[in-house]
């Protein structure tokens, strides 16, 4: 994807391993401000690879407290055996529960979830029937915190509604990726895969009026992508992103491109500057047919649902990656010592022993098995290691308050 001409400066240092860059005033970044956000996770993971690369990411941010992940569509088992893969790779203890696999009225048109091929070893066993029952108790024990975000059909939402018919008004938001809200051409048409897949699901959670719903649809998250070669260079660094990339190779047998339709919906939670809301309402076409399922939105400044119109793609790749490269280079460094080097304005925690090079100040910060996050006025270059006094590393640099370009990250030039 084309990244917009960004103003930034060459810097030349002198003692470095790796580096990255902090979004510190960036609520979707490795942030110290910001309240922690409860989340609970409705997946089709193991269809399209977005989904684990949303999960990825929800592991990572630490402004994330996931509550739990169910999973919905055929082999809702096998889906949850991914999701927990995953979990067991970050560290993270999370309750995984099999959803429904059956929409409400029409037969299943996703029967299998092909990155299960994928997994070694034998399949994990969890509790059958037990996820609806468990989103409801939680949504009460956490009444208006939970964030329920959506990113298939909407089958598990929709029968969470009928059976516990107060848990709608005890939600603090539900944020689905699905429908198609403009006529922004995609490759079919007006239909997206998870209003179609279940379409009386989608028109029974989008007709409820006590719960605030943002939905992304396929217009908006379509003009998000990477080609195979682009996700091979830019999910390196970090366990998750390496295993997502490796489930990717099932993905791209059959596709040129990966789309981020998740991870948008994902890093709106945190970073809600990366996508434009229109409110209004929306109708599901329920008549049989081609248009089954297809969401038609009428704009109305009175109203509870509102639909993204608009995508910052610079800022999503940002606020997407800013987290998981960081995460990465704290769990690769945790175990090795390393220490975090800052070069540029603002406050820090520093240590005895600072320097001075080029004009730019180097803080050293405490080890990365104690992470240090500090908010930087001016443009921060995070680097982990040390090498010799008379290696350099050349980079590319922002210089602004707010960073939101990481596209140079991967063409690093290191003499190490």
């Amino acid at each position: 994807m084309k990244k917009k001409p960004v103003s930034r400066r060459r810097f030349v240092a002198g003692t470095v391993g790796a580096s990255l860059v902090m979004t510190g005033l960036r609520a979707g970044g490795f942030s110290a401000a910001g309240a922690r956000r409860k989340v609970l996770f409705d997946t089709d993971i193991g269809s399209d690879i977005d989904d684990a690369v949303a999960l990825a990411y929800l592991l990572r941010q630490p402004r994330c407290e996931l509550l739990g992940i169910t999973t919905v569509t055929g082999d809702s088992s096998g889906r949850a055996s991914l999701a927990a893969s995953l979990c067991d790779l970050a560290g993270v203890a999370v309750p995984i529960f099999p959803g429904e696999e059956t929409p409400l009225k029409i037969e299943q048109m996703q029967l299998e979830a092909p990155q299960t091929r994928r997994l070694e070893g034998p399949r994990r066993e969890f509790p059958r029937n037990g996820a609806i029952e468990f989103l409801a108790e939680t949504i009460r024990a956490n009444p208006g915190e939970v964030t329920l975000l959506a990113v298939g059909p909407l089958t598990n939402i929709a029968l969470l509604f009928t059976h516990h018919p107060d848990v709608p008004a005890l939600l603090g938001s539900l944020v689905w990726m699905g429908g198609k809200y403009s006529d922004y051409p995609t490759p079919w048409g007006p239909t997206e895969w998870n209003a179609i897949v279940d379409p009386d699901a989608a028109h029974q959670v989008l007709s409820s009026a006590a719960t605030p719903v943002t939905c992304f649809g396929l217009d908006i998250t379509w003009r998000l992508s990477m080609t195979p070669a682009a996700v091979a260079e830019r999910f390196r660094g970090d366990p998750l992103l390496e295993r997502v990339h490796d489930w990717s190779a099932v993905w791209f047998e059959e596709r040129e491109l990966l789309h981020f339709h998740d991870p948008l919906a994902a890093v709106s939670i945190f970073d809600p500057v990366v996508a434009t809301l229109m409110s209004g309402i929306i109708d599901v076409d329920l008549a049989p047919g081609d248009h089954r399922g297809v969401t038609h939105f009428s704009p109305t400044p009175k109203s509870n649902l509102r639909v993204a119109s608009e995508v910052d793609a610079d800022a999503f790749f940002s606020a997407y990656f800013s987290v998981l490269l960081l995460a990465g280079e704290q769990t690769k460094n945790a175990h090795e010592g390393r220490f975090l080097r800052v070069c540029g304005g603002g406050p820090g925690i520093r240590t005895p022993g600072t320097s001075r090079f080029n004009g730019f100040q180097d803080r050293r910060f405490r080890p990365l098995s104690q992470p240090t996050v500090s908010r930087f006025a001016g443009t921060a270059i995070i680097r982990a290691g040390s090498v010799g006094a008379t290696d350099s590393l050349h980079f590319d640099a922002i210089c602004a308050g707010q960073l939101s370009w990481l596209g140079k990250i991967p063409a690093i030039n290191r003499h190490e």
